[in-house]
């Protein structure tokens, strides 16, 4: 049903796209973890999706004259590090290295969204990603259990029994609440898109509709000043009830099933001998068409990836002149 809000909602939005600045910049932050040596189960492909995510909006960016701006955080094995690299139109490229402790996961993005919020402006784009584990929200009438709406896993947890979260105070350390998460992103100035590629993502999502309630949507659309909307739009991997899956494809190499369709519509190249950034099929991509294409390509009855109902688009690329078909 919410597939069919959104044709609904397309028809509204076409006249209310919010346009990406052509002097604007483009700031991405990303995460990943693989967990190995930690007390959760290890994933195989997080951080090269990281890595393939950073080459294909770095490539859009070149593609639009836009200077791009990378902050990564990676947790492989045991070397856990912070990366910046920056491509600016003009100036040399940088790129530099810094290793720290697991524990200072969440504390060292939280310097990173600091640090990116003193030199962003409101035309730039700020894109926020995160390949690694979620766990699903929980709330309890006990007073000394803390309300956690999703969270994303970012070290050594120890899941706790049915929700018995008692000992979070041992795991907030390595626990960054998705409400905490979006409080603290939207201090920077410029147009967010947070992508999450975990089981239970959809927690971030907001605005949420019943099934089935159109009135409701088309209330808020006669009145937009009562729409949800904060600045920042969002794309998760799943629902906020569902789990997000790691693919098997070619001679054991793995790829998350969210990051892959993303990439894929975002013009990236999965091929036998070679994968790279390339150019999209589609000159114009807007958070909705991206949602759409991503959908599409997942159609699976296990995994649905989420977005927000909000009236205005958001144009993460536009370079008129590219369609391939």
């Amino acid at each position: 049903m919410k597939r069919y809000i959104l044709l609904l909602l397309s028809l509204f939005i076409l006249s209310c796209e919010m346009p990406t600045e052509e002097k604007g910049s483009v700031f991405l932050i990303s995460c990943s973890l693989d967990y190995e040596n930690t007390t959760v189960s290890s994933l195989e492909c997080t951080n090269e999706d990281q890595m393939a995510v950073i080459e294909q909006f770095s490539f859009l960016s070149s593609l639009q004259d836009k200077a791009f701006f990378s902050y990564s955080l990676t947790q492989d094995g045991n070397n856990i590090y912070e990366r910046t690299m920056t491509n600016p139109i003009f100036g040399d490229s940088v790129d530099r290295k810094v290793y720290f402790d697991l524990s200072n996961f969440k504390n060292r993005l939280k310097k990173i969204f600091d640090k990116v919020s003193l030199i962003s402006n409101p035309e730039d784009l700020i894109i926020f990603y995160y390949a690694g584990h979620g766990v699903n929200g929980y709330s309890s009438n006990d007073m000394d259990i803390r309300y956690l709406n999703g969270s994303l896993v970012m070290g050594n947890i120890e899941f706790p029994d049915i929700g018995d979260w008692k000992k979070l105070d041992s795991n907030m350390k390595y626990l960054y609440p998705l409400d905490e998460l979006r409080i603290d992103i939207s201090s920077i100035p410029g147009k967010t898109l947070i992508i999450l590629d975990s089981c239970y993502s959809g927690e971030i999502i907001k605005d949420e509709l019943e099934e089935g309630d159109i009135q409701t949507l088309l209330k808020r659309l006669a009145k937009p000043s009562r729409v949800y909307f904060d600045g920042i739009w969002e794309l998760s991997g799943s629902r906020y009830d569902e789990e997000s899956f790691e693919e098997l494809f070619d001679d054991d190499v793995y790829h998350g099933r969210f990051t892959s369709a993303l990439l894929t519509e975002l013009g990236y190249q999965y091929g036998d001998t070679w994968e790279g950034p390339g150019e999209p099929r589609k000159g114009k991509i807007t958070v909705y068409s991206l949602y759409e294409g991503v959908t599409q390509r997942i159609n699976d009855r296990d995994q649905h990836p989420d977005t927000s109902l909000s009236f205005i688009d958001l144009v993460i690329f536009n370079h008129q002149g590219i369609y391939r078909t």
